[in-house]
């Protein structure tokens, strides 16, 4: 466990309300519109581990960041805009397999008294000693510092659906366990990008939840819909907003730029597409909301930075 350390401070005053909130406005009819946003810096990261960072979520006033390797950093959010680290601790799915590369909260509670739901965690890497891919690894979180692996969902046929790698994230309105990533990798020109959608494995359906064809729910490829979704890119992050898949992709590259997209899973279509390259030239990983704002944790070799979207509602 770390000792406590000051992170950052932001630029913004935040207040504390419900992670994962968007504005109104934002998600009118469900949908929500990266379009008209300013970009304010969050400050540095430093690392808690000599690992990565990589999966980011948010709870109420409670930050969560992950790293390569599957580790955690937990912070608290004040009032004043500066946020705090509590404690650095190694997830209960810790291995060198374990990427840890997209976290959501979901709706779910361990206990009934928890501070926080279960936090779903991305493998996106293959465990072969244990003949594991792209499993979404399901944690109880405690505000202590401490971690729990309590179930373990997979893919039944993994590799009939996809190459490298499948992501994780929960559609909380719906209870919905949504799947994307690549039907190949991430350099192959004839690569598509495939979206499955589940409902959401409850705890009490075990500690190893295998996803079967008949489970499936929804199962098609992006470019089914939308011709100009690239072929090669480098998939990150992704939380759900409204009806909308938001999914940060690149790493600051020429090759692979910094840019996010929003994908309507309701009606199958993109409704926005933002290049931020110009303005964030290093990697992002993943993204969640605090009320109106979307936070953005990112790779800044050596370290780790913040970056905010925010939206004016208009008038």
């Amino acid at each position: 466990m770390m000792k406590r350390t000051v992170i950052g401070a932001l630029s913004l005053v935040l207040a504390f309300g419900m992670g994962g909130n968007v504005s109104a406005q934002k998600t009118k009819g469900g949908v929500f519109d990266l379009a008209g946003y300013t970009l304010k810096d969050g400050g540095a990261l430093k690392k808690g581990v000599e690992e990565s960072f990589q999966g980011f979520a948010i709870h109420k006033g409670y930050m969560v960041g992950l790293y390569n390797g599957g580790f955690a950093s937990l912070y608290k959010v004040h009032p004043d805009g500066t946020f705090v680290r509590l404690s650095t601790f190694p997830l209960g799915s810790n291995s060198k397999y374990n990427h840890a590369n997209v976290a959501n909260f979901g709706v779910e509670k361990y206990q009934k008294g928890d501070v926080f739901p279960l936090l779903y965690v991305s493998q996106t890497k293959t465990d072969k000693e244990r003949n594991l891919t792209d499993a979404c690894f399901v944690e109880r979180i405690l505000p202590e510092g401490k971690a729990e692996l309590v179930q373990t969902i997979v893919l039944d046929n993994h590799d009939e659906y996809y190459g490298w790698a499948v992501q994780w994230a929960i559609d909380k309105k719906r209870k919905r366990l949504v799947g994307f990533g690549n039907t190949i990798n991430n350099t192959d020109p004839k690569n598509n990008f495939r979206i499955m959608v589940f409902k959401l494995p409850k705890l009490k359906e075990g500690r190893v939840v295998i996803l079967k064809k008949e489970d499936i729910l929804e199962n098609y490829l992006i470019q089914d819909y939308d011709k100009s979704f690239p072929h090669v890119q480098i998939g990150q992050g992704g939380v759900i907003a409204g009806n909308c898949l938001v999914m940060p992709t690149g790493v600051g590259s020429q090759q692979f730029p910094s840019v996010i997209y929003s994908w309507d899973l309701k009606n199958h279509r993109m409704v926005s597409t933002v290049n931020m390259q110009a303005e964030v030239p290093y990697e992002f990983e993943d993204c969640d909301f605090f009320q109106d704002k979307m936070y953005i944790q990112c790779n800044e070799w050596p370290q780790g930075r913040m970056k905010i979207m925010e939206w004016k509602d208009k008038k």
